[in-house]
């Protein structure tokens, strides 16, 4: 079971309205298309356009594509003055992606965006936000001891601006390649996320326990499996995380997670390392891509 336990826990790991006052910065012209204002909401959201009206629900706020957006006032951070020319390209990686190099958070992808992950070649997966509430990911990682596939889906039952949890559950399907017969792996382990913190600054705690076996034999109750993360940004396109679980669970151990990212306006790599006991101790590289289909 020490594959099944190891492969699975790895799977997990790389898977996955406060109020407010509104600052506003600048002098704000309200109805006037041509200025140029950028709009922040508590879930760190950046919108780009100009308020053309406001009551007492809140903020009408005209987009780039000349959309008129209603956002209520306790949702809203600050809005603020800008010249086109000193507009910037928000860090895409930093206000969407919704893990760590390999925790999950519980923070979530909006209905429209997706998110493509990558670690060391072995592991692709495939995240989407079918809504701003609910996320769906696919995967396989695959080596040479064996090769599995899942699939997952994430809910976020609390959002706040800095507070956020969720929960889930993954289904998975293996082959395992180290028996003289090659024997199917399975797996079904619900999840649950919570985050402290914003975007680019927080830490999590993640907890998962299931049931995994292989075909033809009783299933088992896997350990409780749990993961402690945080990250800190330390420049407009730099960060740092550190990562703590219990990856191999079969022996116990605690093993740390140490990363440094450095991220573009859609794309992302991470590098660090794996420190395990006994003096284990492996680099990593992992790649982030962020897509948009609406």
């Amino acid at each position: 079971m020490k594959l099944i336990h190891a492969i699975f826990l790895f799977v997990f790991l790389f898977h996955f309205h406060g109020y407010a006052q509104t600052i506003i910065r600048g002098n704000l012209k309200i109805g006037n298309p041509h200025q140029t204002q950028i709009l922040k909401t508590v879930r760190g959201d950046r919108f780009i356009g100009s308020v053309m009206y406001i009551d007492s629900s809140g903020y009408f706020f005209r987009l780039k594509n000349k959309a008129i957006v209603h956002f209520e006032s306790i949702n809203v951070t600050s809005i603020s003055v800008v010249k086109r020319k000193d507009l910037r390209p928000e860090n895409a990686i930093l206000e969407k992606s919704e893990h760590l190099m390999l925790l999950p958070t519980a923070f979530m992808l909006k209905k429209g965006e997706g998110e493509y992950f990558n670690q060391m070649l072995v592991f692709h997966s495939f995240n989407y936000g079918l809504t701003n509430k609910i996320n769906a990911g696919v995967g396989l990682l695959a080596l040479p001891s064996g090769v599995i596939g899942w699939s997952s889906v994430k809910s976020s039952l609390l959002n706040t601006r800095y507070a956020n949890w969720s929960v889930g559950s993954l289904v998975s399907l293996g082959k395992d390649f180290n028996h003289d017969e090659i024997q199917d792996m399975r797996a079904f382990l619900p999840f649950t996320s919570f985050t402290i913190g914003h975007r680019k600054t927080y830490i999590n705690f993640s907890f998962s326990k299931g049931i995994a076996g292989f075909e033809g034999e009783a299933r088992e109750w896997t350990p409780l499996l749990y993961a402690l993360g945080a990250k800190i940004d330390v420049g407009k396109k730099s960060g740092l995380s550190l990562e703590i679980n219990n990856f191999f669970i079969d022996e116990a151990t605690i093993n740390y997670l140490i990363g440094y990212s450095h991220h573009g306006k859609k794309s992302a790599l991470y590098l660090g390392f794996f420190i395990g006991d006994k003096d284990f101790l492996f680099p990593m590289c992992s790649y982030t891509r962020m897509l948009q289909f609406n």
